[in-house]
């Protein structure tokens, strides 16, 4: 498993203003960076542009830099390569296709700053759970990696928001306005059961491209040899499975649909990856003549 060290965990439980990501967010922080890249956010005209209050404007900043669609520059802020994609090139203007949350969803979640997002996809290992064993873990992780319990009282309310917009609300009597529900909610990844626990969808996940979770499997192998300082030929696929960060946590996938996903990686990657067992362990191997990482990082949003 990864080894996470003091100085890679930026822990952080706040940002969001008790706001969970709403349905047209990204797309108006994109905008809004679009008109004005130098503080888009701040400006007198930023709640009008908007069309939001401004606890709200925080939180649409906050969503748009958590799942990557926009990141910091020295000078204000700049769209994502992914965003583009989605947005300038119109592979998905509306952010309507499942690929696309999918996509958003792994930016956000691969990410130690949104912590809560990340622990419960990287770390959680319980088949079912309790916001207060949420609360108890989370208060656990945040003291080994530096930050004291009383510099974290915003953590109720971050685990509030993070299931909140990963679950569709049950009860559709009493409408409130906290019950509208986010587009991460159509992932299904998260569900409230009737005893107000909560549990991981570990079922198949058939709204997931294909072409995208290759891509995260480069992604996440890339990012290893970074850590490592160096180029590696070949992964162990179980590693693609238990660490943080990996795929197999971050989409809540089974053992058994990581591999079938995997075993005609030859094929669908045109020759670049190949699947092989030696000694009964499973590794992907690169094919060095072959191999080109941005195209393969590229391909999640090709039809």
């Amino acid at each position: 498993m990864l080894k996470i060290t003091n100085e890679q965990v930026k822990i952080s439980f706040t940002g969001h203003d008790t706001f969970p990501l709403r349905h047209g967010w990204l797309e108006k922080a994109y905008y809004a960076v679009e008109k004005n890249n130098i503080n888009p956010f701040s400006t007198d005209d930023a709640i009008i542009d908007l069309g939001v209050g401004k606890n709200m404007v925080n939180a649409i900043r906050h969503w748009a830099l958590a799942s990557n669609f926009i990141v910091r520059t020295d000078d204000g802020y700049a769209h994502s390569n992914y965003a583009k994609r989605l947005l300038d090139e119109e592979v998905d203007p509306f952010l309507e296709n499942a690929g696309s949350l999918w996509k958003i969803h792994y930016e956000l979640c691969k990410k130690q700053t949104c912590t809560t997002a990340y622990w419960i996809f990287s770390f959680l290992n319980t088949p079912t759970f309790t916001k207060d064993y949420l609360e108890l873990k989370l208060q656990e992780f945040a003291e080994v990696h530096g930050k004291p319990v009383n510099q974290v009282k915003s953590l109720k309310a971050d685990i509030n928001v993070i299931l909140a917009m990963y679950c569709s609300p049950r009860n559709s009597k009493g409408f409130k306005e906290e019950d509208i529900t986010s587009p991460l909610a159509d992932l299904n990844l998260i569900r409230k059961t009737d005893d107000n626990r909560y549990t991981i969808n570990t079922g198949p996940k058939t709204s997931l491209p294909q072409k995208l979770f290759i891509s995260t499997v480069v992604d996440f192998w890339q990012g290893q040899d970074e850590r490592a300082g160096f180029n590696s030929n070949s992964i162990r696929v179980d590693s693609l499975l238990y660490g943080p960060s990996t795929p197999g946590r971050i989409f809540a996938l089974s053992e058994n649909e990581l591999t079938d996903r995997l075993h005609d990686l030859y094929n669908q990657t045109n020759g670049a990856m190949q699947l092989s067992e030696t000694a009964g362990i499973l590794q992907i191997f690169k094919n060095s003549n072959n191999f080109d990482s941005e195209k393969l990082l590229a391909a999640w949003a090709e039809t």
